[in-house]
């Protein structure tokens, strides 16, 4: 199962773990910028366990160098005050100087992989 191949659990109890999706995301050069985001607002899930794994097909340049990897707002996943968690997440406006400046990605090279939580604000 995925939680064994994950190693979570404890003894005695059976994991808990479920793989609700899987997607393909192209991002071609040219094509516009991912505005800010959280991937838990759109999981018809009623949890705050959430996680997101995000695994490069291809060399991402790192932005200094023209690239498209990801930014994240330190701490957003913690903002309940934000629309992202219930309502219309456009509601928001410019999100850009409600946090420390965003968390930026180095290049990734295929094989490369990032987490984050599922409330946590990012783009690309």
């Amino acid at each position: 199962t995925a939680a064994e191949l994950l190693g979570v659990g404890s003894a005695g109890r059976p994991p808990r773990l479920r793989l609700y999706q899987d997607s393909l995301f192209v991002k071609r050069p040219g094509d516009g910028q991912t505005n800010w985001h959280s991937d838990l607002a759109m999981a018809p899930l009623d949890t705050n366990l959430f996680v997101t794994v995000w695994l490069p097909l291809q060399h991402v340049p790192a932005h200094a160098h023209g690239g498209t990897s990801l930014l994240y707002a330190p701490g957003s996943h913690r903002d309940v005050a934000l629309p992202f968690w219930r309502g219309d997440p456009r509601s928001a406006g410019d999100v850009s100087r409600r946090y420390a400046p965003p968390l930026q990605e180095d290049a990734f090279e295929i094989g490369d992989a990032t987490w984050h939580h599922g409330w946590t604000l990012h783009c690309a």
